[in-house]
């Protein structure tokens, strides 16, 4: 007989909400690390879910634009949101992150884990950076989750429960989570930054093909060079060259990932927020400082001044 070891996030309580058209129930949940479950398996034991269990039963009908799952915390701060829809906008390619997990539809019961971490963090199509891109972990605390279904509304209380094996103060902890919120809220914003700017690259590269723009002095010479700046200051946010987890070794990772090695560095089963993370993100904070109002500059006066020579000389803007 095999023995079968429980990791921490095992359910170890419920609470039910129901209603003549949708039933809703939730278990309490220990925060921890440990191995998921991939459901029921034939020959082997399986090991609980790692985060907080969902059961939902629903009637028949139910479209995945009619479903919405909501996570709160105490403050009524939204934490997660799932949906029965995937995202139309998700890009696979080589390293990038997983897709948000989406909402079974099933006519009857219905199960979902939310791993009790905050939302994952956005790629950069195309650039493979050997890293993680999951939300850090909720802290030990009180929650709500909201889960809309048609036009009905259901609320169920959870609880998170501390890690056992937790030894840093409340103050710590919450310090940590601060940490990881405003790196992770900056990160977001550099990302967003490279990926509405890098497309501009092909734009301004097909303009130059074009012969009204040939043949004006002025406007060409002024596509370059934003052409040019823009390219260098996307090569100080993102390496676009490796396809591959070694590939780093031929072509050095830049700004942002550098900055995820940090966030990721600091995420552990019982996270420590250390003075070598402090003083490496102040580094990079100050550097995302600068590199920001250059991309800034780009974004709002450099693109808008071309865009305007460009309508001036009947060839319409870049996008």
């Amino acid at each position: 007989i095999r023995k079968i070891v429980a990791p921490i996030g095992f359910r170890t309580s419920r609470t039910r909400v129901e209603l003549p058209t949708c039933r809703f129930q939730s278990t309490t949940a220990t925060r921890g690390e440990g191995r998921p479950s991939n459901g029921p398996q034939d020959f082997t034991g399986v090991n609980p879910a790692n985060g907080v269990v969902f059961y939902y039963h629903l009637p028949e009908g139910i479209s995945d634009k009619d479903i919405a799952l909501e996570i709160r915390d105490a403050k009524d701060h939204v934490i997660r949101r799932f949906s029965g829809l995937k995202d139309p906008s998700y890009s696979p390619y080589e390293g990038a992150p997983d897709p948000n997990p989406v909402l079974s539809l099933k006519t009857g019961l219905n199960r979902f884990v939310w791993d009790m971490k905050h939302e994952s963090l956005p790629g950069i199509p195309k650039a493979y950076i050997e890293t993680s891109y999951s939300g850090h972990k909720v802290l030990a605390g009180n929650y709500t989750a909201i889960l809309t279904v048609a036009n009905t509304q259901k609320t169920v209380s959870l609880k998170i429960l501390p890690n056992p094996f937790e030894i840093a103060t409340q103050e710590a902890l919450e310090a940590w989570d601060n940490f990881m919120t405003i790196g992770e809220a900056n990160y977001r914003e550099m990302a967003h930054l490279v990926n509405e700017l890098y497309p501009v690259q092909s734009s301004l590269a097909q303009l130059l093909k074009n012969n009204k723009v040939a043949s004006n002095p002025e406007i060409s010479l002024g596509v370059k060079a934003l052409l040019l700046d823009l390219k260098d200051w996307d090569q100080e946010m993102i390496q676009r060259l490796s396809k591959a987890y070694d590939d780093v070794e031929n072509y050095p990772n830049k700004f942002t990932a550098s900055y995820l090695y940090v966030l990721n560095q600091t995420v552990s089963s019982l996270p420590v927020l250390n003075q070598g993370a402090i003083t490496r993100m102040a580094v990079l904070n100050k550097e995302w400082s600068l590199l920001k109002t250059q991309g800034e500059q780009l974004r709002n006066e450099r693109i808008p001044l071309v865009n305007k020579q460009l309508w001036q000389a009947g060839i319409g803007a870049v996008e």
